[in-house]
């Protein structure tokens, strides 16, 4: 990750290679949770609770009708129970 970072200073896209030497700036911080077993990967049960729906929507774009919109709250419904 480190080295994709470094890499990315210097990609040739300006907010890119911000972002890495932003990133790389807190590179001790980045793995925090790998080093210490008791922080958890996300701030609280709630965000983490979340977390699955966030990346659906984020990758698939959302829905683009009620009929979607409601087979998305029931898959989701099962994933959160099982």
């Amino acid at each position: 990750m480190e080295r994709l970072l470094e890499g990315g200073q210097t990609c040739g896209v300006p907010r890119t290679e911000g972002t890495c030497r932003e990133m790389l700036k807190l590179r001790q911080a980045l793995w925090t949770l790998l080093r210490h077993e008791a922080v958890e990967p996300a701030n609280n049960p709630a965000e983490r609770a979340t977390l699955p729906r966030g990346l659906w929507r984020k990758g698939s774009f959302g829905t683009q009708s009620t009929e979607a919109s409601s087979f998305v709250e029931a898959i989701m419904t099962v994933v959160a129970t099982l």
